[in-house]
């Protein structure tokens, strides 16, 4: 490694900035289990300009993130990389939690509505409901 003392400031800072992603990652579940849509929109923004904020840092870094054996790694890369595994994990129970969230929501419009919002998108990208065959509309019954 070149100089050092760079290298431990970057570690620092991508140390702090992975550890804040894990705490709006925590804030997010919260946000989707209690399906409060404004704190989710605030937490996401965040979400993103942090995660833009830790790319930019690597790509700046390119010697962070070149391939290393992680056996061979110091305890501040070995700590750097389990946040970052811990944020790609938890980003993915959240990403679980959202898709199971919508799939209700869809199972719940079909009943309701008699339709079917499987598979069938509009020019701009919605999905269109189309009637089920030989079902009837719940709330018309």
């Amino acid at each position: 490694m070149k100089d050092s003392s760079g290298d431990d400031r970057n570690l620092e800072i991508l140390t702090a900035r992975f550890q804040a992603l894990l705490d709006l990652l925590e804030q997010e579940r919260a946000a989707l289990i209690a399906h409060d849509g404004a704190e989710l929109e605030a937490v996401v923004g965040e979400k993103n300009r942090i995660c833009q904020e830790i790319a930019n840092r690597l790509a700046e870094s390119p010697e962070l993130t070149a391939r290393q054996n992680f056996d061979e790694l110091d305890d501040d890369h070995k700590s750097l990389l389990n946040l970052a595994q811990l944020a790609r994990d938890s980003n993915l129970v959240n990403g679980k939690i959202l898709h199971r969230s919508q799939q209700s929501v869809r199972e719940i419009l079909s009943i309701l509505s008699g339709k079917s919002l499987d598979g069938l998108y509009e020019q701009s990208g919605q999905q269109t409901a189309v009637p089920e065959p030989g079902s009837t509309a719940i709330a018309r019954a």
